[in-house]
């Protein structure tokens, strides 16, 4: 099972980087969308609350680190299967 970008993103809380920022502001939102895994969903729920430009930035950013990870894994698991 896919895991949702909120879980994902939650690794980087502790960092004290715009990521990491952006992970606290997400676990202390009592409505960001927690199980979502899609692109669109996320982002339009961030331009509803009128999110600045910076945060869109660091979600566009690391929405395509969690693709990434996600497709590895995807395929790795995909691969063990083959074997």
């Amino acid at each position: 099972m896919k895991k949702s970008f909120y879980s994902w993103l939650q690794q980087f809380e502790a960092d004290e980087t715009p990521l990491g920022d952006f992970a606290r502001d997400t676990k202390a939102d009592k409505d960001f969308p927690y199980q979502a895994t899609s692109y669109k969903h996320i982002h339009d729920y961030l331009e509803s609350k009128r999110a600045c430009a910076e945060v869109l930035d660091i979600f566009n950013e690391s929405y395509e680190q969690y693709k990434k990870t996600n497709e590895t894994k995807s395929f790795c698991l995909y691969s063990s299967r083959m074997e």
